[in-house]
């Protein structure tokens, strides 16, 4: 699971099977930490994380 940067450390995990998904889609990250929006970087023009918090996840 990689995200938009052409940097090898923008993964979020390796050997992860994940069921089809299609553009649009939506996959939880429980993990992540509490850093995510406050460590943000604009770096290679890319968006800022987008955040959904729920105690139903």
């Amino acid at each position: 699971i990689v995200g938009p940067i052409c940097e090898s450390s923008d993964t979020f995990g390796k050997y992860v099977e994940l069921p089809e998904t299609r553009r649009g889609d939506l996959i939880a990250i429980r993990s992540a930490g509490a850093y995510g929006e406050s460590m943000a970087s604009r770096y290679n023009l890319r968006d800022l994380p987008r955040a959904v918090f729920s105690d139903e996840i």
